[in-house]
């Protein structure tokens, strides 16, 4: 009797020591828990986007396959937008303190060096002449115009840090980007006002405002508290957006008698909407629970911090699968083709970052 309480006691005691650990890595870390969940979910997505997206362009509009192809892509396009808006809570964070030497030697370095590192690899793996893989390593992979993006934004922190000192100069922000980048290019796309778009595109605040409006709109979301009514309305248009996104690209590629996907695009309203419901619902569902289990922080933690390498290695991931393997999402049902197989890509994507990762000069520079 005796000795299994002892027994007991070391085992209790030794799951102390570990959740403390865990606990204390995390702290460590200095990592948000709602933050890596969002990274998590937006990872995924964003698979599912591009597996969705296989045979989206060339499979009949009117088909059953296509259904199912516009609505996995449809009900994911939330994912890019939340990447940033991520970024924008961590960066524009003015309780530390910017550090303009490692803002360019650490983090913008790290995407210019990866973007470097796989677009020669996309290149030389796709192969064809001399010129032909010269010019794919220059443009990169289609998935890559991201990381361009975030160097972009990354340069003009010290701007937006200023914007975001008052709250007042951030919700002016925030409408002149809510008019020019998601109202007036949406109606744009109405045939009787097509005459405006040379008049709108020579003003051209879509290239001002851009995606600096959901880094802003990241940070002013956690830094605002919101109540449980205003959470409400934020999720039912959220639906609305999901809705819209899957319908209107429904209906627009008819009216076109071909794929359309002018409404899948970030800029669109029903994908604003899409993209703020989540962010709140898991910074709500999240941000302030007391209590979670060591076992699915350290799976949160891990996932979230291998990210990056998945984003990057995924697309290689498609191809090898469509192209060697033979498998891709016209191979069955496309209702269980496009979930089967962004889960195979991701158990993959996620081997290889990990891989990667655990590689101190490829953690660095490469994932």
């Amino acid at each position: 009797m005796d000795e299994e309480r002892i027994h007991l006691c070391f085992v209790v005691r030794e799951r102390k020591i570990s959740k403390m650990l865990t606990l204390t890595a995390c702290k460590k870390n200095e990592r948000i828990f709602y933050l890596d969940i969002l990274r998590v979910l937006a990872t995924f997505a964003v698979i599912a986007i591009h597996v969705s997206a296989q045979n989206w362009y060339s499979t009949d509009i009117y088909s059953y396959e296509w259904n199912m192809f516009n609505l996995f892509d449809g009900l994911d396009r939330w994912a890019v937008p939340v990447f940033v808006m991520i970024s924008g809570v961590l960066f524009l964070d003015h309780t530390k303190s910017l550090n303009l030497k490692k803002l360019y030697t650490q983090n913008i370095l790290r995407l210019v060096s990866a973007f470097v590192f796989w677009s020669f690899v996309y290149a030389v793996y796709r192969g064809g002449s001399i010129d032909v893989i010269i010019r794919n390593f220059l443009s990169g992979p289609y998935h890559m115009w991201f990381l361009p993006m975030m160097v972009g934004l990354y340069i003009i922190i010290p701007i937006l840090r200023k914007i975001t000192e008052n709250e007042s100069v951030m919700q002016y922000f925030l409408l002149l980007a809510l008019i020019f980048t998601f109202i007036i290019p949406m109606m744009l796309q109405i045939p009787y006002l097509s005459y405006l778009q040379k008049l709108y595109g020579n003003v051209n605040f879509h290239i001002t405002l851009g995606y600096s409006c959901y880094f802003i709109c990241g940070y002013y979301l956690d830094k605002k508290e919101i109540v449980k009514a205003k959470r409400i309305w934020i999720y039912c248009l959220g639906i609305i957006g999901f809705l819209l996104t899957v319908l209107i690209s429904i209906w627009s590629s008819r009216i076109k008698g071909e794929p359309y996907g002018a409404f899948f695009d970030n800029f669109s309203i029903n994908v604003m909407l899409e993209s703020i419901a989540v962010f709140v619902f898991i910074k709500s569902r999240w941000s302030k629970k007391t209590y979670i289990s060591n076992k699915f922080r350290n799976i949160i933690c891990a996932l979230a911090q291998y990210s990056f390498g998945i984003y990057l290695v995924h697309v290689l991931v498609i191809e090898i699968l469509q192209n060697v393997v033979g498998l891709d999402t016209l191979s069955f049902n496309a209702g269980l083709s496009v979930p089967i197989i962004t889960i195979i890509v991701f158990s993959i994507s996620l081997a290889i970052s990990a891989t990667f990762y655990h590689i101190p000069f490829l953690r660095k520079y490469v994932v």
